[in-house]
């Protein structure tokens, strides 16, 4: 948890080198958290995207997501746990039989995640690109062009009501498929 690079950025990489921090155990989707309410981490549970994961956690505490230099039109892994939780039928959750140490401690293992039923089928993999089409204009979201990097800022539960009743009213709106 504390010596494992992530592999997703700079940003993490750099709070875990400078500052005092705290980073989920999830092997695979882990999140690293700095400030007065880090600890939020150290409460999630084995599943990447469904019950007491940091989706789930994050429902209704007044946070925003922030990305940096990234487009939302190529996704969000919020999607993944709007689809958990509308139970899709191109993905299960998969155990990772694995062992996560901190410090040397053992903290736990089987952690699990929200993945594609069909790895050979193209068909369901992931898109955000009917969805971006449908969410871009919406007036929440707030964007800034600092030199050649954008940064874009949108608050979570409205972001995260709005997925949740965007897959409602077409199922396949996060894979490739055909609606």
């Amino acid at each position: 948890v504390k010596k494992t690079k992530s592999r997703v950025g700079f940003l993490s990489n750099y709070m875990m080198k400078n500052h005092k921090f705290v980073r989920s155990n999830h092997p695979i989707f882990s999140y690293v958290a700095v400030g007065k309410r880090k600890s939020l981490l150290k409460k999630l549970g084995k599943s990447a995207f469904g019950k007491n994961s940091l989706h789930h956690q994050l429902l209704n505490k007044n946070c925003f997501f922030l990305n940096f230099n990234r487009p939302l039109k190529e996704g969000n892994t919020l999607m993944h746990h709007i689809e958990q939780k509308n139970r899709v039928n191109y993905r299960y959750e998969k155990t990772f039989t694995t062992k996560v140490f901190e410090n040397n401690r053992y903290v736990g293992k089987n952690f699990k995640a929200f993945v594609r039923r069909n790895m050979k089928n193209n068909f369901s993999l992931g898109t955000f690109k009917k969805t971006y089409s449908k969410i871009k204009n919406r007036k929440y979201f707030y964007s800034k062009k600092i030199g050649n990097m954008e940064i874009l800022i949108y608050p979570y539960n409205i972001f995260y009501y709005d997925l949740d009743n965007l897959l409602k009213k077409q199922k396949k709106i996060f894979i490739r498929a055909k609606a």
